[in-house]
């Protein structure tokens, strides 16, 4: 039996690729010993027959992986056991996030977030037909505001929260690891016709999540979220 979609009514699931502890630039990323790469959301993978195939969205384009294991592996800064869903496939991935849909769904594809401008106070994206704009907005707050071929579809304010014992500083939008700041790190068209998928990070002092976004007309709509914790501060 097919596991249910992580942020219906999207289909498919939000999966990392794995790299070496030693290799990988992101905290996040997954180290497992049998994997390609994972989901980290294990509802009902264990009635999943092994070798059941699916087609993974990445940068290298659609690639055929096949569902191993699920089981506890170390993770994060204290090794705590954690439950992942693991794929197989004869490749070796890039670190990113990547949009696993079930085999035979055509037309998905990566599509991939480029870089612009950056300073403390203004921020920009580019994500297929989407731009991402982050502007500050107050010494600890800021505005995220999405544009779908130039037309504004979605504004959301974000605010960098001080923890007991944290650095008061003002929020910094150059800074990808910024407490509070939504930064685009992958963007997916998962069939022809269906409005593009942005993923947002956030980072926070013990973990991090992720912000499932894409449109409904002209209006931008956040389809779900998924926070992973990586250390206590």
């Amino acid at each position: 039996m097919m596991p249910p979609p992580a942020f219906p009514p999207l289909p498919g699931w939000l999966a990392f690729t794995v790299q070496d502890r030693e290799a990988r630039q992101n905290p996040w990323t997954p180290v497992h010993p049998n994997a390609k790469l994972v989901v980290f959301n294990p509802q009902g993978w264990d009635e999943l027959n092994e070798n059941t195939p699916f087609t993974a969205l990445s940068s290298q384009g659609p690639l055929r992986v096949i569902y191993s294991e699920l089981s506890y592996i170390p993770f994060g800064c204290d090794d705590n056991p954690t439950q992942m869903v693991a794929f197989q496939g004869g490749y070796d991935f890039a670190e990113e996030a990547i949009w696993l849909l079930p085999e035979g769904r055509e037309g998905g594809q990566s599509l991939g977030v480029t870089a612009g401008a950056a300073t403390e106070d203004r921020r920009e994206w580019k994500a297929g037909d989407f731009t991402i704009i982050a502007e500050r907005t107050a010494p600890k707050q800021g505005n995220l505001r999405i544009a779908r071929q130039g037309q504004d579809v979605y504004n959301q304010p974000f605010e960098k929260y001080i923890m007991e014992g944290a650095d008061d500083t003002p929020i910094d939008l150059s800074a990808d690891y910024e407490i509070g700041l939504p930064v685009p790190i992958a963007a997916f068209s998962l069939a022809k016709g269906m409005p593009p998928v942005l993923v947002l990070k956030t980072s926070g002092y013990e973990g991090v999540s992720f912000s499932v976004f894409t449109t409904d007309g002209s209006r931008g709509v956040m389809v779900g979220e998924q926070s992973l914790y990586l250390c206590a501060f």
